[in-house]
């Protein structure tokens, strides 16, 4: 009995570890079983919400069978992106179908795989239309800033400001009178205007007057500043169509000045004939200012590039100029010790030639 109980416990002991490693071999086995299921079925969610994706992308992108190649490329249509739904990016609109195309091409942070569908789907229906996109190539990296070119208009030209409310009161024969040429001149001193001219009519003077600047890219913008000081204060054209207070507190008139354009011109000469009629021309901005502000400065480039030429030259000639008084003063104390050689040689000689003739005279 003792015998086979020793038996049964060392069968025990025995098949103990191997009924342990059974156990844990079972529930890495489940364990495992389980992560793969749960892989799985994460992925088969991803595909189906790829697929719905998709699935809405193609019906979103299905209006594009009604559209023509121009809707199609409009930079102003605006788009939503498909594959942002009830998410980040939702909301945004971009303009152009370009946008939407790059948006797609490049997510790179949520949603990659159905933003990269996105990109395929709309790639697919466009090749369909018989169109395209700007390759991508073409389009990534770039960024869309200010216009290259400014947009080009016409200007009156010699530039012009007008100055409004500058009639004072009535004379005796109730024809109204107003400021002078020099006076306007001189109130407006700081800016640099050339002339002044004022509009006259059958009752005198008309309370428009005329700031005309120097013909030339300086005198537009001394012009354009004058217009912002109006500006400023809200006593330009808008206050003066809108606003307009003739009197200014203490009894003062409130000038108001905007720059001059061509209806203001055929205003001003309503009642001008011939000679007294103001002349002016209407001239490209991009030609008669832009250009020449730009000639300006290159001008100044090169104008500062010769002044540090020049500068440079006078530095290397005042060095040579230092060098030169330098090796003077060598060559002067070189040759005044050659001299001072060639005297003591000459003295040296002197004496040899006496020492010799009195020997000679000794020996004989």
């Amino acid at each position: 009995m003792a015998r086979e109980t020793m038996t049964r416990t060392a069968m025990w002991l025995l098949l103990r570890p191997m009924m342990m490693m059974t156990t844990l071999m079972l529930w890495v086995i489940v364990t495992m079983s389980y992560l793969v299921m749960s892989l799985i079925r994460i992925q088969v969610k991803r595909v189906m919400k790829l697929e719905r994706v998709a699935d809405g992308s193609r019906n979103s992108l299905r209006f594009l069978d009604s559209l023509t190649v121009d809707e199609i490329n409009d930079p102003a249509r605006q788009w939503h992106c498909p594959a942002c739904q009830v998410g980040p990016g939702a909301i945004d609109w971009y303009r152009g179908l370009q946008p939407l195309t790059t948006h797609a091409k490049t997510k790179g942070s949520k949603r990659v795989m159905l933003h990269r569908e996105l990109a395929e789907l709309l790639d697919e229906e466009l090749r369909r239309k018989g169109t395209t996109v700007i390759p991508a190539g073409e389009a990534f990296g770039k960024w869309k800033g200010l216009k290259d070119e400014e947009k080009d208009h016409e200007i009156v030209w010699p530039p012009r400001v007008v100055i409004m409310n500058t009639r004072l009161e009535q004379d005796e024969n109730e024809r109204w009178i107003g400021m002078g040429n020099q006076e306007l001149l001189d109130y407006f001193s700081s800016y640099a205007a050339v002339r002044a001219r004022h509009s006259y009519g059958p009752r005198g003077h008309r309370g428009m007057s005329i700031l005309i600047f120097e013909a030339s890219a300086r005198g537009y913008l001394e012009a354009e500043h004058l217009h912002k000081h109006f500006t400023e204060q809200g006593t330009d054209r808008d206050g003066w169509d809108h606003r307009r207070v003739l009197f200014h507190s203490g009894g003062k008139r409130q000038l108001y000045g905007y720059m001059a354009v061509k209806e203001d011109l055929d205003i001003f000469n309503q009642h001008s004939q011939g000679k007294s009629k103001l002349k002016f021309e209407m001239r490209s901005y991009q030609e008669m200012v832009v250009n020449q502000i730009r000639q300006m400065s290159e001008d100044n480039q090169q104008l500062n590039w010769f002044k540090n030429r020049v500068a440079k030259e006078q530095r290397h000639a005042k060095a040579l100029e230092e060098s030169l008084g330098i090796v003077s003063e060598k060559l002067r104390k070189t040759t005044e010790e050659n001299c001072i050689v060639r005297h003591r040689t000459k003295m040296q000689h002197e004496e040899n030639k006496e020492e010799y003739k009195s020997e000679s005279r000794a020996c004989g």
